[in-house]
């Protein structure tokens, strides 16, 4: 009987072994991966026909055996004498040396999943057009909500080509801190600061100039003209401005306000064409970097393509489905 304990034990140590070699072998196979293959097709196509082994996820059979030792060799230290916890520091010692981690390659995987996303989507961290690499950021005025701090972060680039033409566009995330006053609970003044983040495309080339509908910053959005659509509901829940009455004619025009009331109202926020470069900023809540079933933990090499499949960004979706519909109907 006791060699038969020990034949399974030993039988369960040389499986672990093998076991989380495998899975270390992958994780290098998985390292080497990405520079080998263009897009997101060939990637999964390297996972879903894996060759070998698909173990992906480590065994700690060994650490915990010893563990339970331990807490095993605790009860002669409380019954017998406080000695015997030389045995259960000793079993520790023993046990330590074979922990795995269970999930060593969340980085690999979260790494995988960004170039899965990026290519899937057509969004890069740098910028397509490098002839022409700069976003106007600082003409715009709706980067001005915070008294602290105004940042424009996770900065993502893409372009679309719609009827020949390519508009080059950036997607990102607007943090500040505004800081406000009110009186606490002992009657005096008291400031704060709170921090929001707002979300936001730009697209360049717009086929527009100088319009602006603002449902939030009415102030800073206002450009010299005030417009009316001739729609009485869609003039009471935007304000409407532009610098050129030829444009916003144009731009307001019957045709246009439906498919621009649905862009509005799927994306409130403020909407904003720059009078000199027909630079689009689109500033609103919705959290375009969403992703759903993005999931850090597969246990195989297959189960990880089949998760990556599953991988996708709703409202980026649905933005781009809007945009690239007003653009086509703007044109």
């Amino acid at each position: 009987m006791p060699n038969n304990i020990l034949s399974r034990l030993k039988q369960s140590y040389n499986n672990q072994i093998a076991h989380n070699h495998v899975v270390d072998l992958n994780l290098e196979e998985l390292n080497k991966l990405l520079p080998q293959v263009e897009d997101h097709h060939q990637l999964l196509f390297r996972l879903k026909y894996w060759q070998g082994e698909q173990n992906l996820q480590y065994q700690n059979l060994i650490f915990f055996s010893y563990f339970c030792l331990a807490l095993l060799s605790l009860i002669p230290v409380f019954t017998i004498h406080f000695t015997f916890f030389i045995l259960t520091l000793l079993l520790l010692g023993l046990g330590i040396p074979h922990i795995k981690f269970s999930n060593p390659n969340s980085e690999l995987i979260h790494a995988m999943q960004d170039f899965y996303l990026q290519n899937k989507y057509n969004l890069r961290k740098h910028q397509v057009d490098q002839t022409n690499p700069v976003f106007p950021i600082e003409s715009f005025p709706l980067f001005e909500l915070g008294d602290q701090q105004n940042t424009v972060r996770n900065k993502m680039y893409g372009q679309w080509c719609i009827e020949d033409q390519t508009f080059p566009f950036m997607i990102f995330n607007y943090h500040y801190l505004k800081t406000t006053t009110k009186l606490n609970d002992k009657g005096t003044l008291e400031r704060k600061a709170y921090s929001f983040d707002l979300f936001g495309i730009m697209i360049k080339n717009f086929p527009a100039r100088g319009v602006s509908i603002s449902t939030n910053q009415k102030k800073n959005c206002r450009l010299g003209i005030k417009w009316s659509s001739g729609d009485i509901h869609f003039d009471q829940r935007y304000q409407l401005s532009g610098f050129s009455e030829i444009w916003l004619a144009k731009f307001f025009k019957p045709s246009n306000l439906l498919h621009l009331e649905t862009a509005l109202k799927a994306y409130q926020g403020d909407f904003y064409i720059d009078p000199q470069t027909s630079t689009l900023c689109w500033l609103f809540e919705e959290n375009i970097f969403h992703c759903e079933n993005k999931q850090l933990y597969p246990s195989t090499v297959t189960e990880f393509a089949e998760q990556l499949e599953l991988i996708q960004m709703p409202n980026l979706e649905k933005l781009t489905n809007t945009m690239q519909k007003l653009i086509t109907e703007l044109q």
